[in-house]
Parts: C-alpha cells; structure tokens; sequence
C-alpha cells in the first residue's frame, strides 16, 4: 500500500524543518510503505542526499501481502523528476518479509546492484549474526557499491560491524525500552 497522502506531507514538512535546522547535516528518507515515487519526491523536496527503499528487486511476501520489486520504477522516477544525485540505499531481502522466489544471496544483490543501478546495497539477516555472514558473502562478490548494516548496531558490536560494512542503520540502539 501506497502511503497516505498526510504521511507525505508531514514528512516533507518535518525533513524541510530538519534542513534548516542542520544544513550540512546528511539526510535520508525511508517510507515503511513501498513507495519509491513518494519517497523520491520528498527526498528532492528536502534536499537529502539518499532514499532507502525495502523492496528493491524481486518479490516478497510481507504483512501487507505481496510486494514487488521498484528499482525500475525508482531509476525510472528519478530520473524524470531529475534528481539523479539523490542516492537510492536498497535491501537485499528485507527482514521482515519472505522472498517469493528466492535467488542466492549474491545473485540478489547483483540484481539490485548493477540491473538496478542501486547507488548502496543494505544487508540485514534475522540476527546480526546472520548480517555478518550476508555482509561478507556480497563484499567478496565485488559489486563497488557500498555495504551497509540494515538493523542490530549496537555500542558493543558497531566495531565489528564495521569491520565488514561501509556504514550502519542505527536506530533501535537510540530507543529507550522501559520495563
């Protein structure tokens, strides 16, 4: 499902806010819906360097049902809407879903990576673990984009994180979980 037009809006309301406030700072959107075109738009309305999209090549079973793949829909927006220097980050196999038709890990970040043309591919397994694992598999296939940590960085494992990943999504490790 596409996201509501009001999520939009006070995305781009809040992201501008954000850019005025932190002008050197680097910013990137991600919308939870699939929604390459809306996220593009928002990014370029904000000025931020790079989108983060779920569902980049292929196909998953998710919550919301069956999610196909947007690179081509993404290239294609972006594009048009001239905002090549907006920086797409896609998942390679999205956590929270099932590929449909699952290809080799490899195989799956080549598809996002050179057919299509993801600028950096997020790598997140069901336990960081499994992260580690993913993140060194695709870093020997070479692909010249930069690897990124999707989700578990924490102070105690960010350095080993690193020592197999360009950069890491940190945001769980910033909540405050009371009990």
């Amino acid at each position: 499902p596409k996201p509501q037009p009001h999520t939009v809006s006070i995305m781009s309301v809040v992201g501008a806010a954000i850019r005025r406030e932190f002008p050197q700072l680097a910013l990137g959107v991600c919308m939870m819906s699939h929604a390459p075109r809306e996220t593009l738009a928002v990014a370029q309305a904000i000025q931020a360097q790079f989108v983060r999209l779920k569902v980049y090549a292929g196909a998953m079973v998710k919550a919301e049902g069956l999610v196909e793949g947007c690179a081509y829909e993404a290239i294609q927006y972006r594009s048009q809407i001239n905002a090549e220097e907006i920086l797409i980050l896609a998942d390679v196999y999205d956590r929270s879903g099932q590929p449909l038709a699952p290809l080799p890990l490899v195989e799956a970040a080549r598809q996002a990576a050179v057919f299509g043309r993801a600028d950096g591919l997020i790598l997140t397994g069901k336990s960081f673990e499994k992260s580690i694992e993913m993140l060194d598999e695709v870093k020997n296939a070479n692909f010249s984009v930069p690897l990124l940590l999707g989700g578990g960085a924490k102070p105690n494992n960010i350095g080993q994180a690193l020592k197999f990943a360009d950069g890491a999504i940190v945001s769980s490790a910033f909540k405050s979980v009371e009990g």
